[in-house]
């Protein structure tokens, strides 16, 4: 194989493939023979590069870890170089090639060999060599630091984003200007892109950290302007503000120029906008001024043989920064409210306590700081961006320190000036409103309550007069349009609305607008009519109130007053009028205090002397809340019977009804109450006692469900001390049949019961106590039969006792039977076993057998009151003793027929027997008799 190879690299000596198959058989030969081949191959093929690189590649091999303790490494380098004449443009092998070189431990030739390779090489393969020429440039060898920069120079010609890693290698070998000049000219290239993915922010802080911590450095070998640069910075990165600033000043503590550094710390005290910022600058403003206290008053000590003179300088200069750290910390709250307003000039809250800290919060007081403040304030804030207040609080306080300094026409011309000039001072009438108030107290204070009138005569009145003068200047103003035609009238309507329109516009904040909004102000309002009944004539407020009441302003309580003033006055006529006007005025809205003040006036007034007239004013709003409750059981009655699944609920039903048909008047209960006492009570004392009942059946019938059991046993206990006992019995019957709910009707059966026991009639208590019993389920009402059992034992008998256990009976089997059909009827209910729809699961014979939802009440077409109460609950009871034998002959039936002939036996079943209402089984009495 030896023979036919060489005869085969002696034939074809070009072929690359054959000469790899040769030094493929000669595997296990020695390496001087294998060294013999690789020569004859690259003899005759110099420019073959897989050639050369497994030449290379296996004498590194061979040489290993002896670069520099044998001639291997030598022959190696030799090698490299031989073959770099036929293939310089090959990266790998220049890579190769260096790397021996660095194994060699040979610097000078290892950076001549990168530096070769540079030349030879394309520049589109420099990318290839530079990694590894600065790794080999930085590495931690002192007699490379030199190599390292130019190599990292070089390096950042060819690849800007190298300039960051430059930056870093020169800040670690101590170069700190070439590393600040690198630094802001990375920042400077905004198309610069950091490999390591920090931001533009990011190396803007970290060149000013590099400023701050070597300012000699920077400012003598870099050549930058470090206060140039950092106020660049303050500009540009809002967020960190305060960190610039306090760095840009240790830029000048650390250059010893502290006078500068001071400076700059004011500067940022009065420049900073955010609380945050404020706090780091004062923070490291006031370290500042306490180490270089503290260094002057370690200095200050002179060594022995210095004389008193220099020891007063230094004394001096002690009490001089002393003194410089105290007024920083007494100004504090000052800077730090300046900071909050650059930050909101239009607070408000932020205005009056810097105010109040200059008026109490300095030694000794300053009201005229204080007075500057204010002016400021209220030329600063702007009305519509106003936060933490109110513009108003502004002049308030204001006008209130020069009353409190005794400049008290200094106030007056302030307030004036709010209120002349409210177009620029105020956006909303409140505030305008809240300042006449103040001033109108401010000369009720001062004993002037003449001034005090005229200027709420000037907040309430001259606006609404030159309003109206405007409306009747408008109103005489000459139209463009004379013909009555269609055409015309169109025209002239688009008109009016376009001018309307601009007057809306020109308007809509003006002065005129807020000083006529704010003359309908009720505060004001109240003001003046107060100061018009304390200080006025009768005549003048009774004008007053009049015009109040024309314009809609009165609030209730203002019309209240008025009908207390004229009653005062005994212009009783006059006052009802005033009542009158005012339930119209306030038509919509139900006011409890109008209409009782009202009735208790007449009714003190005319008493019996003008029956229909009071009868008609407690009639009035009783009639609306009766139309409101029948409205109401109309709606709950649509709801819940005829709306099905998707009805609404009573109470929207009811909201809509009464929207639509009461106007929006909606009495409650509590109010309506109220006026049926006072009606009854009226009648009771003046007209007559049938009407006075009247009026409380009237009051327990339209009685909410909650409260129409209290309201039937009020008129119960009136009828019973007006007529007696035997007359409240209508009134019981009549409540047991209107109450719905079924614990109510159940505690009025056993209220009635009592008072037949009392009148000693046993025998219709009993008959009430069986009628309630239909109310009272046993297992959810014990203590109903708890006291019918305690009436039987005092009163009864041994049979009479028996007939309650029966009906007892009745009554637990009826609500078991109407449970388990409603868990049949409902297809979520779990069914119970054993049990079928009552009569085939007719929904009509379940709520006739056991009455509305839940135990309620059965009507008489049902088995209700109109028969006796004892053959309802018999009837019921044979009933279910029917089901219950039924479903035994059935199941007896079935087990006797076979399989096959079971479906003609069920088809071919006999009609139940029928059986006698009245078979009770008796055994089961004894059963429970003996228990």
């Amino acid at each position: 194989a030896s023979e036919r190879l060489e005869e085969e690299v002696a034939r074809t000596p070009y072929a690359v493939k054959t000469w790899v198959a040769y030094l493929e058989w000669k595997r296990g030969a020695s390496f001087v023979e294998r060294r013999v081949i690789y020569e004859r191959a690259v003899l005759a093929m110099p420019r073959s590069y897989k050639l050369w690189l497994r030449y290379l590649l296996e004498v590194e091999e061979r040489t290993r870890g002896r670069w520099t303790t044998s001639g291997r490494g030598e022959i190696c380098v030799r090698l490299y170089e031989r073959a770099l004449v036929h293939l310089h443009k090959m990266p790998r092998i220049w890579l190769l090639y260096c790397a021996a070189l660095r194994r060699t431990k040979n610097p000078t030739a290892t950076r001549q060999a990168y530096d070769r390779a540079l030349r030879a090489l394309p520049i589109t393969q420099h990318a290839l060599v530079w990694p590894d020429y600065v790794e080999f440039a930085t590495s931690p060898d002192e007699t490379l630091e030199e190599v390292g920069v130019l190599a990292y120079r070089r390096y950042c010609m060819f690849d800007g984003d190298a300039r960051e890693a430059f930056a870093d290698f020169l800040v670690k070998t101590n170069r700190i200007g070439e590393a600040a000049r690198t630094l802001a000219s990375c920042v400077d290239d905004d198309e610069f892109a950091a490999p390591s993915g920090a931001s533009t922010h990011q190396l803007w802080m970290r060149l000013v950290d590099l400023c701050a911590a070597h300012p000699g450095d920077i400012s003598k070998r870099a050549g930058l302007d470090v206060d140039s640069i950092i106020r660049a910075g303050l500009r540009r990165y809002k967020d960190e503000v305060g960190r610039l600033w306090c760095k840009l000043a240790d830029y000048y503590v650390r250059l010893g120029r502290f006078e500068e550094a001071r400076d700059i710390y004011e500067e940022a005290c009065s420049t900073v906008i955010s609380v945050r910022d404020f706090q780091v600058v004062f923070d490291a403003y006031a370290q500042l001024e306490e180490s270089v206290l503290s260094a002057k008053m370690q200095s200050s000590a002179p060594p022995a043989g210095d004389d008193d003179e220099e020891e007063d300088d230094e004394d001096d200069d002690v009490d001089l920064r002393l003194a410089r750290l105290e007024d920083l910390v007494a100004r504090r709250p000052f800077l730090l409210s300046s900071a909050v307003l650059r930050q909101n000039p239009h607070n408000v809250r932020e205005w009056l306590a810097r105010a109040e800290l200059s008026s109490k919060g300095t030694d000794p007081p300053d009201p005229a700081r204080a007075i500057t403040t204010l002016s400021d304030a209220v030329k600063t804030v702007d009305p519509a961006k106003a936060t933490g207040g109110r513009p108003s609080q502004l002049w308030i306080a204001l006008a209130t320190l020069y009353v409190e300094n005794g400049a008290r026409d200094d106030a007056r011309h302030v307030l004036r000036r709010a209120t002349d000039e409210a177009e620029s001072h105020f956006a909303r009438p409140e505030d305008l409103a809240a300042v006449y108030c103040f001033w109108a107290e401010h000369e009720i204070e001062t004993g002037d309550v003449d001034a005090a009138l005229d200027v709420a005569h000037r907040a309430v009145l001259e606006p609404v007069a030159a309003a109206a003068a405007a409306s009747s200047r408008d109103a005489r103003r000459p139209t463009r349009f004379a013909s009555t035609n269609k055409q015309s009238k169109k025209k002239k309507r688009n008109h009016q609305r376009h001018t309307d329109d601009d007057d809306d516009d020109d308007d809509g904040e003006t002065s005129s607008t807020v000083r006529q909004r704010a003359a309908r102000s009720p505060k004001l309002w109240s003001l003046y009519l107060d100061l018009e009944e304390s200080l006025g004539t009768l005549e003048s407020t009774r004008a007053a109130y009049d015009r109040a009441m024309e314009a809609k302003i009165a609030t209730p309580r203002v019309c209240l007053n008025y009908a207390a003033l004229l009653l005062d006055k005994a212009y009783f006529e006059d006052a009802f009028r005033v009542f009158e006007r005012a339930l119209a005025l306030f038509g919509d809205t139900w006011i409890p205090e109008l209409w009782t003040s009202y009735a208790d006036a007449f009714v003190a007034r005319y008493a019996r002397h003008k029956l229909e007239r009071a009868r008609d004013l407690f009639e009035r709003p009783l009639a609306k809340y009766e139309t409101q409750a029948k409205q109401r059981q109309a709606a709950a009655t649509t709801s819940c019977g005829g709306g099905g699944g998707g009805g609404v609920p009573p109470a929207a039903a009811w909201t809509k009804a009464a929207a639509k048909r009461a106007g929006g008047l909606e009495i409650p209960w509590r109010d309506a109450s109220q006026m049926y006492v006072r009606y009854a009570t009226f009648e009771d004392a003046h007209g007559s006692a049938r009407r006075a009942m009247a009026v409380y059946e009237r009051a327990a019938r339209h009685a909410p469900g909650d409260r129409a059991k209290s309201a039937w046993l009020v008129y119960a206990k009136k009828v019973e001390e007006m007529y007696g006992a035997t007359k409240a019995r209508a009134v019981y019957e009549a409540a047991v049949q209107a109450l719905d709910d079924p614990d109510d009707a159940a505690a009025v059966c056993v209220l009635f019961a009592r008072l037949e026991t009392a009148l000693g009639e046993v025998d219709r208590a009993r008959s009430i106590w069986a009628h309630g019993a239909q109310f009272a389920e046993p297992a959810t009402r014990p203590s109903y039969w708890d006291r019918w059992r305690d009436f039987e034992i005092r009163k009864g008998n041994e049979d009479t006792f028996r007939d309650m256990l029966r009906v007892k009976r009745s009554v637990a089997a009826a609500h078991a039977i109407h449970t388990n059909y409603v868990a049949f009827a409902t297809p979520d209910a779990p069914a119970t076993p054993g049990v079928r729809g009552v009569d085939g699961g007719d929904p009509a014979f379940a709520r006739g057998a056991f009455g509305r939802r839940g135990g309620a009440k059965r009507s008489a077409a049902e088995g209700g009151a109109a028969e006796t109460e004892m053959e309802a609950l018999e009837r019921q009871a044979a009933r279910i003793v029917h089901d219950r034998e039924d479903a035994q002959q059935r199941s007896a039936a079935e087990a006797a027929v076979p399989p096959d002939d079971a479906a003609s036996t069920i088809d071919a079943a006999a009609p139940p027997r029928q059986v006698d209402p009245n078979e009770i089984d008796l055994d089961l009495d004894d059963d429970d008799d003996d228990d």
